[in-house]
């Protein structure tokens, strides 16, 4: 399994390995939260592409393109060429400067890095089918409210995860009942028996004591909570 990267642009964002740590977790007191090792392996799955430079993005809640400002905070001159707006409604479009080509069966997840949130912004999650798409494709974070949101360069702008075209397509879930939850209601179910069988016994000898002579028989419509019937004889 491998992952072919082709730069499209003269100077290319930085693509890694995406790292274990997470800024968060480590100021946890002790790190404990690297002790959940499905969050540990979550981190580090996958590739990342970072951002080209410090800049900020300000959303006033209008529904168009121009309704959100871009500028770069270090006096970058090309953010443009990187950071675009026009899917509008407070969208930030990445332009990530790679063409992506996995082997025959492959994708590609395109989501914002694990573990990893942002206040006042979210990444949209797409599937691409990078073993035989021709062109590239955008990252894109979508702010939750209007205001104002920073990022810092070499902060993580897109995360990029494999995964198999054969496995969305014809996995489905199967589901079992585990042997401590089969037993448990095999005991409820002997329980609910026992007592269905007192109850006829005490409802029968009430009959007869009420009428001398006579005999009474229980009869169950249906399971053990079902209603019950009594008939006289």
């Amino acid at each position: 399994m491998k992952l072919t990267a082709y730069a499209l642009f003269p100077e290319t964002l930085p693509l890694r390995a995406a790292p274990p740590s997470r800024d968060w977790m480590d100021r946890i007191p002790e790190r404990h939260a690297y002790r959940c090792l499905p969050l540990a392996i979550a981190n580090a799955h996958g590739w990342e592409v970072t951002c080209v430079c410090d800049f900020e993005a300000a959303w006033d809640g209008g529904p168009h393109a121009r309704n959100v400002q871009l500028r770069a905070l270090d006096g970058f001159p090309n953010l443009a060429q990187y950071v675009v707006t026009h899917f509008a409604f407070g969208i930030i479009t990445f332009h990530l400067t790679y063409l992506f080509r996995t082997e025959p069966g492959w994708n590609l997840v395109a989501t914002g890095p694990t573990n990893l949130p942002k206040d006042g912004i979210a990444p949209l999650t797409g599937v691409i089918e990078t073993d035989w798409l021709p062109y590239p494709f955008t990252m894109n974070w979508q702010m939750t409210r209007p205001g104002r949101v920073r990022s810092r360069r070499a902060s993580r702008s897109a995360s990029c995860i494999r995964c198999r075209q054969a496995r969305l397509r014809t996995r489905h879930p199967r589901f079992a009942i585990s042997r401590t939850i089969r037993s448990s209601w095999r005991r409820r179910s002997h329980g609910r028996i026992a007592a269905t069988s007192s109850c006829s016994a005490s409802m029968q000898a009430t009959s007869r004591r009420a009428r001398p002579g006579g005999s009474a028989t229980a009869s169950w419509a249906g399971g053990p909570m079902a209603r019950r019937r009594m008939r006289r004889t």
